[in-house]
Formats: C-alpha cells, sequence, structure tokens
C-alpha cells in the first residue's frame, strides 16, 4: 500500500438551486491509485476549506488528512475516502440552517438548508460517486459537521437516513441562547433542532467540549438524551462525548476527530477503563445541580 495520500480540488462546483460555486476537496486515502479494484466508504465533510491542510492567519484548520492517515497506516480504521464541501458564507440564506433562523439572525438571513441538501444529494454525491470508486449505500456514506454544520448533518440525516447512515456531530449548534431581561432565567433559549417522533436507523456521534461556555454542555446533553427517548438506544448507534476542556475551535475539533472516525469505520474494541469526572464539592442543600461525566475508556484509544 502507498503510504501517501493525496488531496484532490474540484473547482467551481456549481449548486442549481443556491445559484452560486464552490470548491470541493477530495481527499484520497494511501493506496488509492495502486489498489485499482478497491471502493471506499465516502465521508462529506462540511466546511471543507478547513479540513484539510496547513493552517494559517485567519484560516484554523482541522488537519483531518493527518488523523486519517495515521488511523488508516496503522490499521485502525479502513481507508475511506473524504470530500470536504468548501462553505459558502451567508449574506441573505444560511445554508446549515433547515427550519429556522435564530431571531437575532432571522431579520437579514433566510434558511436554504433544504438547496444545500439537494446540491450534496442530487449534484455532489452523484458527481463523486461516478468520478471516484466509491461504496455509495447508507452504511458507507456519512455526513461530519462541526457548530451549525453538525446541526446540518442532523437534519439532513433525519431527513435522508435511505442516503446517510453514518452521522457526526461535533459541538453542535442546537439552541440559541440571548439574555433577556424579561424572562424568569434571564435568557431566551431557542431550540434550533426538529427531531423526528421515531429516529431512523442511523449510526450517531454527538460531543460537546465542556470549556464550550455556560449553556452548550448541558444543552447537546439534553438532546442526547431526547434521542435515547426517541428509540436510538444501543452502542452501535449512539455514542456521547463531553471532552474536557475543549473548547469551541478548529484545533480543538481536530484533536478529538480520530475518535468518531475510529467509532464510525475502525473496530472500537473492549472497555479497559471508567473514568468519572465532576466536581470535588458539592452542596447538599440550596438546589445546586452537579453532573458526572462518566468517560469509557477502550483498548483501540
Amino acid at each position: 500500500m502507498s503510504t501517501h495520500s493525496v488531496i484532490e480540488c474540484l473547482e467551481g462546483i456549481h449548486a442549481s438551486q443556491l445559484g452560486n460555486v464552490r470548491n470541493i476537496y477530495v481527499y484520497l486515502p494511501p493506496g488509492y491509485q495502486e489498489q485499482t479494484d478497491r471502493h471506499y466508504p465516502v465521508l462529506y465533510v462540511h466546511a471543507g476549506q478547513r479540513a484539510f491542510g496547513p493552517s494559517g492567519p485567519g484560516n484554523e484548520t482541522w488537519h483531518m488528512d493527518r488523523a486519517v492517515d495515521e488511523l488508516i497506516v496503522s490499521g485502525r480504521i479502513e481507508p475511506l475516502i473524504m470530500v470536504g464541501i468548501a462553505h459558502v458564507r451567508p449574506v441573505t440564506h444560511n445554508e446549515f440552517y433547515h427550519y429556522i433562523a435564530p431571531e437575532r439572525e432571522a431579520i437579514s438571513v433566510g434558511c436554504s438548508g433544504g438547496a444545500y441538501e439537494h446540491f450534496i444529494i442530487h449534484e455532489l454525491k452523484p458527481l463523486i460517486d461516478h468520478r471516484y470508486r466509491t461504496l455509495p449505500d447508507k452504511s458507507n456514506t456519512g455526513l461530519l459537521g462541526s457548530s451549525a454544520a453538525a446541526l446540518c448533518t442532523l437534519h439532513m440525516g433525519m431527513r435522508n437516513p435511505e442516503i446517510f447512515g453514518k452521522l457526526v456531530m461535533m459541538s453542535p449548534f442546537l439552541v440559541d441562547v440571548q439574555l433577556d431581561e424579561m424572562s424568569d432565567s434571564g435568557l431566551l433559549e431557542e431550540a434550533m433542532y426538529q427531531l423526528p417522533d421515531e429516529v431512523p436507523d442511523v449510526q450517531m456521534w454527538m460531543d460537546i467540549g465542556d470549556a464550550e461556555g455556560l449553556f452548550l454542555p448541558s444543552q447537546v446533553r439534553r438532546v442526547a438524551h431526547e434521542l435515547l427517548e426517541r428509540g436510538i438506544g444501543t452502542w452501535d448507534s449512539l455514542a456521547f462525548l463531553e471532552q474536557p476542556e475543549a473548547c469551541h475551535q478548529e484545533s480543538d475539533w481536530g484533536e478529538r476527530v480520530d475518535l468518531p472516525l475510529l467509532y464510525m469505520f475502525g473496530e472500537v474494541g473492549q472497555p479497559v477503563a471508567l473514568e468519572m469526572q465532576g466536581r470535588e464539592i458539592i452542596g447538599l442543600s440550596g438546589g445546586m445541580n452537579t453532573c458526572i461525566n462518566a468517560r469509557l475508556h477502550y483498548d483501540s484509544g
């Protein structure tokens, strides 16, 4: 097997319903050029201009190519193709919003998530499946996004489970929070997500950093519980991680992106340790709430 991966750039790919063009960055794994009879799973990555390559001022990247190279060469995951979809910045419409824009944005920004979904399913995926040696079925097709792109991943996966069987949502933007002096809590919480009554049969990874502010960790944890209540109930269906000391930024997502990749495309292995994290001191009265973060470690890493 070749020890080198390749990243190709497909320039000026047109999205018909969005009326715009963007670059697509395609990661081809080590061995792709030599093993001409082999076909590969595909992971579509939102905001793909930040997925690969070196970081620069104002353009931090995840270095996903390095993470995947290491996982593949070490034999921890099967080789896969990754498709980085460059994000077109919202001016009047945000392609990561399907149903609702936050109230603070809605005056000037609408939702074009449906048109973006159409682009990926009906224009980009057929192009990738035609041009590269892919395994096009749902069990070998995934979506990955962070923040608002993770919200988009959730909605696209819930709406199209026959196409996308693997959903990776890192630090998802699920609830918008603003100060509101009129409310009892002093906050206005606006749900950005919609879940079906019965969650489809897909594999999901959801995570959050515990340093992402006062509200995000509890909000994401709450949605994970909602998914459990609506039918997701096994290790093979939903993995959840609350990462200690992780913030809402590319460097932290890139630091742990190997974990969902291992979960989706590798052998998870056997549990070897349980780590219980939480406050060292809690009050027994006064309405104080605390949460224990139980982190289960596996021999695969």
